[in-house]
């Protein structure tokens, strides 16, 4: 056996315990839903009948529905004493009838009141051992995929044939946590330090480069199955030399022709599962996706059929100079590797879950559905924060703008623009992006700038006069005519623009690039609690608040997003005012005259500070 021949080896069982766990938490996760709903169903309850005669007017049949569900009793036979209660309590308060409820009556009431406080107690014992599970399980799920990732990357390493860098310590740290893994057979070990050593000394040669997969071997397997792959191979030469396997894409094939599945694929997507999946991977998503009666969806996406792993953290990307809305090459690796079946079903699970009506086959629910579950969770979660996603409107929202990147820095620009949730906005501009939550797609980098600059040196008169265009709440477009006088569509102009408008963090507050680092890499950072005991967040609440509006800060006129302090402070509170100021200014485009005033109010010397709060 060859040295990536073991190390796949090693990766089958990984993946079908990572698929187990996956499974596991993806079950216990719903059910920990389903109890949270309960309970909150229950305290809502709890707190509508602290005073025991409201209970005429409180529907109790789904609390029965819980009780019976919970089997804290056996049938329904409480709920028609209970309704009797409540139909001569209406007479009593409602038609003022002389009566009063006897004592057996209230015995019953109470009795039922604490069926529910038990039903509580054991729902509370149920969050609390399903919270334990998952936890458990996640740290399992962890561990799985730290080594697949970590078998992975080896993998790939060895299968980079033009690449003559040597195994290294830390390749040769995955090996021994094989050789000490006692289920695994002595002569596997030995084969497998045979083999580290064989390989490295054919890298030390460069002997690796002749091994690349003859393209005419594999354009011949294909044909065996009457399909001409020829200009496809050719086309993705390079990839094909290094990643196919003649005996892994005959048995993926073979299984295809078995299954009737094989047309289904068009030319590249066949050749990416064949060069990056197995016959696991294959066989696994079929047996899967033939009990669905959306599987026609499946046959459309390549990386549902390889061994994938769910996306754990995503990496914020920056803006570096220039939009473009043309689609860079994309390599086969690439295709295989966006997202895997069970992240896709955990992604439309989820979304029904939530309360989502899309059509799987529309181009834009199929754009978030292929969205990493990690960022489409934390996608909807800003949205719900910041008041864009709401009960009322869950089913009727455009599910395409779930996959969008970077939501929760637009979400605080919409706010520091006076768009959203805005601070002396005309009513018409105040909660803008919540008619047209589109923008936050179709607002381009530049667009921002010019409005942040307009914003800050127009009146909030003019500012929103001139932005309106003649076209009344509608901003769509605007710039095409010049409103603004400056139309940025190349980078240097973009860059220019930003360099004369607008001051840079860095030059002002020390050490703003490390801090800066820190926010860039926490996509999913919440709001720690304690810091509203910090003296310096008190002090921006008690002095730069705005009663009822929770999402801004004022200082001297210049608006900035409330939650995106609190949310960065969280990240970079070192006990210096440095981060107070770049909790503050990241993310937004000020002028000198607004860092000015913001340094003003909290005490910050823009030459260097210390604390003053």
């Amino acid at each position: 056996m060859s040295l990536e021949e073991i190390l796949n080896d090693r990766l089958k069982p990984l993946y079908k315990k990572e698929k187990k766990t996956s499974k596991i938490l993806m079950s216990n996760n719903k059910k920990l839903k389903e109890v949270l709903d309960d309970i909150e169903l229950i305290s809502i309850f709890i707190e509508e009948v602290s005073v025991i005669d409201n209970i005429r007017s409180v529907d109790t049949n789904v609390i029965t529905d819980l009780l019976v569900k919970y089997k804290i009793v056996d049938d329904y036979s409480i709920e028609d004493d209970l309704n009797s209660i409540k139909v001569l309590l209406s007479g009593i308060y409602d038609k003022k009838l002389k009566m009063s409820l006897n004592q057996e009556q209230i015995d019953k009431l109470k009795e039922y009141i604490s069926y529910v406080y038990r039903l509580l107690d054991e729902l509370n014992e149920r969050k609390s051992r399903l919270e334990d599970s998952i936890s458990s399980i996640q740290d399992d799920d962890d561990m799985y995929i730290s080594e697949i990732t970590s078998l992975q990357e080896l993998i790939e390493k060895i299968k980079d044939k033009d690449n003559n860098e040597l195994l290294n310590q830390e390749d040769l740290d995955i090996i021994k946590e094989i050789i000490n893994d006692s289920s695994v057979l002595l002569e596997v070990k030995k084969e497998l330090l045979i083999r580290f050593i064989e390989y490295n000394n054919a890298r030390k040669n460069g002997e690796t480069k002749e091994n690349k997969t003859d393209i005419n071997e594999v354009i011949s397997v294909f044909n065996e199955f009457n399909i001409d792959m020829s200009s496809v191979i050719k086309k993705y030469k390079s990839e094909v030399e290094v990643y196919a396997n003649i005996s892994n894409i005959r048995q993926i094939l073979s299984f295809m022709m078995k299954t009737d599945i094989i047309n289904k694929f068009n030319n590249v997507d066949l050749l990416t599962i064949c060069l990056h999946g197995n016959y696991e991977s294959v066989s696994d998503t079929y047996d899967e996706i033939s009990k669905k009666d959306s599987s026609d969806f499946y046959y459309t996406i390549p990386s549902a059929w390889v061994n994938n792993l769910e996306s754990k953290k995503i990496k914020k990307k920056k803006y570096k100079g220039q939009e473009t809305k043309e689609k860079s090459s994309i390599s086969l690796k690439q295709l295989s590797s966006i997202i895997s079946r069970e992240e896709i079903d955990k992604n439309i699970n989820y979304l029904q879950n939530e309360g989502f009506v899309f059509d799987i086959y529309d181009i834009g629910s199929r754009k978030t559905i292929m969205t990493s579950h990690y960022k489409l969770k934390e996608n909807v979660n800003a949205l719900k924060q910041y008041g864009i996603i709401t009960e009322e409107n869950i089913s009727r929202f455009k599910i395409w703008l779930l996959s969008e990147n970077q939501i929760v820095e637009k979400l605080d620009r919409f706010i520091e623009l006076g768009l959203l949730s805005g601070h002396n906005s005309p009513v018409e501009f105040a909660n803008y992006l919540k008619r047209y939550p589109g923008q936050l797609h179709n607002m381009l980098y530049p667009t921002y700038m010019l409005l942040y600059n307009a914003k800050q040196t127009y009146s909030n008169e003019s500012y929103y006069t001139t932005i309106a265009s003649n076209k009344k709440g509608q901003l769509s477009g605007y710039l095409n005519s010049g409103v603004l006088g400056d139309i940025l569509s190349t980078p240097d102009s973009i860059l220019e623009y930003k360099k004369t408008n607008f001051i840079e963090p860095n030059t002002y507050i020390d050490n703003y690039d490390s801090y800066e680092e820190i926010i860039d890499s926490n996509y999913d950072v919440k709001i720690n609690k304690d810091i509203f005991n910090n003296p310096e967040i008190q002090n921006l609440e008690k002095n730069y608040s705005i009663e009822g509006n929770q999402f801004v800060y004022v200082f001297d006129g210049v608006v900035i997003s409330r939650l995106k302090v609190l949310r960065n402070y969280s990240l970079i509170n070192d006990g210096k005012i440095e981060s107070l100021m770049s909790s503050i200014v990241n993310g937004s485009f000020l002028t000198q005259e607004s860092v000015n005033k913001i340094a003003k109010c909290i005490n910050y010397s823009l030459g260097g500070a210390q604390w003053t709060i």
